[in-house]
């Protein structure tokens, strides 16, 4: 992840060069990076995602997926997700940062309860990061042909499965004192494991990718 790129709409700098020239100096008091593979405790199945992703779609009965990622900006039924202070949206090549309402307000949630579970423990906020949101059928089969992980029919498709990094977090204020990435890693397992129990979402930690998949759950298939 290039966290040059994350982080210059967070701070509004002018140009990618000067974003660069401050870059050692921002990652060294804002972005905490977890270096190893994690798994957690929450496995669900890729079948669990993408039967509850196919149940909302015909539930909703919409559109998606759509051939294209530019078909995506035609459905007003997707809401824009926005970097906040709660989360922070990384630069995507094969999704694009847009959900279905019950998708984004579980996003959010996840973002909130995070935060909380933090100040609980007496330590700095830190925001969760998206990596990854809505695909169309173009951009999963480019995704298989880089990524051995990506499968011919995803969840990503129908706006309600995103994908948020294990491997990094955003410090909400520059200046509170630093969090170890373990403690931040297992706090946002110990929130999605929480929600899972409450069956609001199924959650698999990937290896690859360094980041949770995660899908609202459906109604009709709880």
């Amino acid at each position: 992840m290039d966290l040059t790129v994350l982080l210059m709409p967070i701070l509004g700098f002018p140009s990618k060069y000067i974003a660069k020239q401050t870059h050692s100096w921002i990652e060294e008091r804002m972005v905490v990076q977890y270096e190893k593979k994690y798994r957690g405790r929450n496995r669900d199945y890729n079948r669990h995602h993408l039967k509850a992703a196919q149940c909302w779609n015909l539930r909703d009965d919409t559109d998606l997926p759509t051939a294209s990622l530019a078909g995506l900006s035609t459905l007003s039924s997707l809401r824009k997700i926005e970097t906040s202070s709660m989360l922070v949206v990384s630069p995507m090549r094969h999704s694009r940062p847009v959900l279905h309402l019950a998708a984004l307000e579980i996003l959010d949630e996840i973002a909130v309860r995070f935060q909380t579970e933090l100040q609980k423990k007496g330590l700095s906020r830190y925001r969760i990061v998206l990596t990854s949101g809505t695909r169309s059928r173009q951009s999963q089969a480019t995704l298989q042909k880089v990524n051995s992980n990506a499968a011919s029919e995803t969840a990503h498709w129908y706006g309600y499965t995103f994908d948020i990094a294990y491997n990094v977090f955003i410090k909400r204020y520059f200046w509170e004192p630093d969090v170890p990435a373990p403690v931040l890693v297992k706090t946002l397992d110990s929130v999605l494991r929480t929600m899972r129990s409450e069956n609001k979402i199924w959650v698999l930690g990937e290896k690859r990718q360094a980041c949770f998949h995660i899908t609202v759950r459906c109604p009709e298939t709880l």
